[in-house]
């Protein structure tokens, strides 16, 4: 069915993928506990949670799960991708590996960057033809400026 005026569509554009990615459900990173119930029956007002440095989250986890002495603790973790549903949590032995495979690739390649390959076009006098970033010369923009 093709989309007419007034429809609207769902589109999901990939832009980062991890694979076999430690991850929690984002939900996690959302979660509080219940705070302690008073002597009045009303919740003990709890402390403002110190705010979080960029690429971390905060998750609780069980440490004690005996029946009736069930104990959580906050945990600060790393964090990475997220898909909307679950995010990443082990970027540190990702990021470790990155850092090996470069290193491997730089002890047995020959890498220059882009902006230090030289490239050659052989061109008559007079023309202009602009090159761009992927050394892709630019046909449509042929400058003829005299013979």
């Amino acid at each position: 069915e093709k989309l007419r005026p007034g429809m609207t569509a769902t589109v999901s554009i990939k832009t980062h993928e991890v694979k076999n990615a430690a991850r929690v459900p984002n939900a996690a990173l959302r979660f509080k506990p219940t705070p302690p119930m008073g002597p009045n029956g009303k919740p003990v007002p709890q402390p403002p949670e110190a705010p979080l440095v960029k690429g971390t989250g905060r998750v609780w986890v069980v440490t004690n799960e005996k029946l009736g002495e069930e104990k959580a603790e906050q945990r600060i973790i790393n964090i990475g991708a997220t898909d909307g549903l679950n995010t990443e949590v082990d970027i540190t032995k990702r990021n470790a590996a990155i850092a090996d495979i470069w290193k491997e690739l730089q002890a047995n390649n020959v890498y220059a960057p882009v902006h230090m390959q030289f490239i050659a076009y052989a061109m008559r006098k007079g023309f202009n033809i602009p090159v761009d970033v992927e050394n892709t010369p630019k046909m449509r923009f042929v400058v003829n400026s005299g013979s």
